[in-house]
Parts: structure tokens; sequence; C-alpha cells
């Protein structure tokens, strides 16, 4: 497999596939935030492109492995969504199957991720809400979607990317809760509503002035749409714990989010897909925690306790609407 992090090499890449006019006009640099992938961006005379090659294992401290062939599939779901959501993915400039990597435009710049703002307390209404219409526009329009189904029918990358390390590795820090787990992985794995992304959260979501991009497709199938919702919320609500004292900032963000979202979807009732959605939060905030993928910004154990409460709470008193999950916390952190 080429090795794309020797530059010399790549840039004669480049060059013979005539992606760039002269490899001497290539300057590379590499981007920052993945765990998963070697990101790099081209500079050259052909123009400004982001090169993508998936990785073995990941960046973590546990072992996580997963086949490089999900890269294949994140450039399928490139092309895939550039006809639902046009202007809101990158363009797919090159793909070589075979060296499990691929090329696209890059974001204008200048461009920072939603999750950079976030964690700065800028908390955009109007970002939240494009941000929850592109993801409730995708699954109404992959609902019952033929050709969503058979080209993303593979839920191997979302076992081995999400299934896996969020829930699996549960089981072994909350041995008590294995009945539980295992019922929720089955309906992670069975049900089969519209296409899911997989990873539609503020750190691969790139605003731009009043405009958002959505990057990393790597983990796209066909299947639970509320892990879309509920994965996104996470983020969100992580954020949100962390800035007490603007703490209804991110609240009026997190609705705009859910409001939007659902004023797209019109295949099933609201409260249906919602109470599924909320149990994934619930089920997500434990993993962020003591999954193999914690949130780097949760650090001390006060914080984590506070988290895997939070979880317990949601799941044993039955929430089920984020409207009730907002104004418990809401009591919890006053």
């Amino acid at each position: 497999m080429l090795d794309v992090n020797n530059f010399i090499t790549l840039k004669r890449y480049l060059a013979e596939r005539k992606i760039v006019r002269s490899a001497s006009s290539v300057f590379i640099e590499p981007l920052p935030g993945g765990i998963s992938n070697s990101v790099l961006r081209i500079i050259s005379d052909s123009g400004l492109f982001v090169l993508k090659q998936a990785m073995p294992k990941l960046r973590v401290s546990t072992e996580w492995i997963s086949d490089i062939e999900r890269s294949n599939t994140e450039k399928n779901a490139l092309k895939f969504l550039a006809g639902i959501i046009p202007g809101y993915v990158p363009e797919l400039v090159y793909e070589d199957e075979d060296n499990y990597l691929f090329i696209m435009t890059c974001i204008p710049e200048p461009a920072v991720t939603w999750k950079s703002l976030l964690m700065k307390q800028e908390c955009n209404e109007g970002i939240g809400r494009k941000v929850g219409q592109i993801l409730g526009t995708i699954h109404q329009a992959t609902h019952n979607s033929q050709e969503a189904k058979e080209l993303f029918y593979d839920k191997k990358f979302f076992y081995q990317l999400r299934i896996e390390p969020f829930f699996e590795f549960l089981k072994i820090k909350h041995p008590g809760l294995k009945k539980d787990i295992d019922q929720h992985i089955a309906v992670c794995l069975n049900r089969e509503d519209s296409l899911v992304i997989g990873d539609y959260s503020p750190k691969n979501i790139l605003v731009h002035g009043e405009d958002v991009s959505v990057i990393d497709f790597e983990v796209a199938h066909y299947g639970d749409a509320s892990f879309d919702l509920g994965f996104l919320t996470t983020h969100l609500l992580l954020k949100s714990l962390r800035a007490q004292e603007n703490s209804n900032r991110h609240y009026n963000v997190f609705r705009q989010v859910i409001d939007s979202y659902f004023s797209r979807i019109h295949y099933t009732k609201r409260c249906d897909l919602e109470l599924l959605a909320v149990r994934q939060l619930a089920w997500l905030l434990l993993a962020r925690v003591d999954g193999k993928s914690p949130a780097e910004y949760v650090t001390e154990e006060r914080e984590k306790q506070f988290i895997r409460f939070i979880s317990n709470e949601i799941l044993s008193s039955n929430m089920k609407t984020y409207r009730e999950v907002i104004e418990f916390l809401k009591l919890k952190m006053n």
C-alpha cells in the first residue's frame, strides 16, 4: 500500500496520475484531529485538495483495529450524498481503491470545526438549525431507498468502529448491565430506517461563515437512524456540561438541532424516533467515559461520575424526549 506519509513518493504519485501538473509545485501538510486516517492537505499548481487514507490501527490507548476497506465506503458515501445534500459535502476528485485512499476538494477557508466553536462557548443557533436540517434531510431522503440499501448494506465498519468499542466494551466495566447492553446492540443492528452516517458530530462539521460542510463517512451504513441523532446529541450535551455558566445557550442550540431535524422527518412519528434517540444518548454518554474512545475533555473523575449518573437516570426513569433530558439537566446543575 502506498505510504502517503512519504511525501517524496506521494508527490510523484500525484504527478504520475495527473492530479497535479508538477510534483515540484506540491506542498503537503498533515491535518490534525483524525484517529483513524492519515489526512493530508495538498497545495499545488492544480488546486487545493485533501487526501485521506485509512489506517488499520486507530490512534487510541486501547487496542482498536478496523478494516481499511472502510475508505471505500467513505468515498462511495461522498458520491452518494452529493446528490442528497449538494454543497454540503466535499467533491470527490480521485479514488484509488487498491491503496485505500481518495482525494477530495478542500473546504473553503477559513473553516473551523463546530466542535472548536462550541468548546469556546460560541453557540450559534443558526448553525444548529442547519446541522439538524442536514441530518434530517439525509434520513428522510434515504428512508426505504433501495439504492442506499444496496450501496451501504454492510454494517461491518459500524460494528468495528461503534458497536464494539462503544457498547461491547462497556460490558467489561459494567458487567451488571450486560443484558441491557446486549438488547441495545440488537436494536442498533436490526433496525433499518435510513442511511446512517455513524460519525455525525461537531468535529466533523466544518463552519465557514454562516455555511457548514460535513466530512467523515467511513461508518456509513443502512440502519438505525436514531444512532446518528443520539451520537450528535451526546456530543452537544457533553459540551454543555463543561459550560455551566453558559449552559442555557448550549441548550438553545440543542433545541434548534432537534427541532430542525424533526422538521424534515415525515416517515415516522417524532415520539417514536425520539424515544430511541434518547436511549442512544444514555448509552453513548456512558460509552464516552467508559468505552474505548472516551471524550478527551472529560478528565476529572467527578465529571465522569456525573455523566454516569445522567446516563443511569435517563434509562431508569424512562425519559422519552429531549425536553425531559434538558429539564433534568437544568434541575441537577442548579
